[in-house]
């Protein structure tokens, strides 16, 4: 039975994670960071397709006759007789 035994590697010591370099840290306090993170989200939802459905709907919606104007309801006459 020739099986080499690998061991987990072991955890820095605090010595050798003083030399490693920092990891970037995340800049959510700062405005633009958001800024340009939302305007990234924002612009890949606007370049998703719409679903099928909801084409439909809106060329259902395009192609319906206005809808008229309702009026407001008359108030109700209050009174018990």
């Amino acid at each position: 039975m020739d099986q080499e035994l690998s061991s987990p590697s072991p955890t820095p010591g605090p010595a050798e994670a003083d030399r490693r370099p920092a990891a970037p840290r995340r800049r959510a306090a700062d405005p633009d960071w958001i800024d340009a993170q939302l305007r990234s989200l924002y612009e890949a939802v606007v370049a998703e397709p719409l679903p099928p459905e909801l084409r439909a709907l809106v060329e259902r919606l395009d192609e319906a006759p206005p809808a008229a104007p309702t009026a407001p309801a008359a108030p109700r006459a209050s009174g018990g007789a």
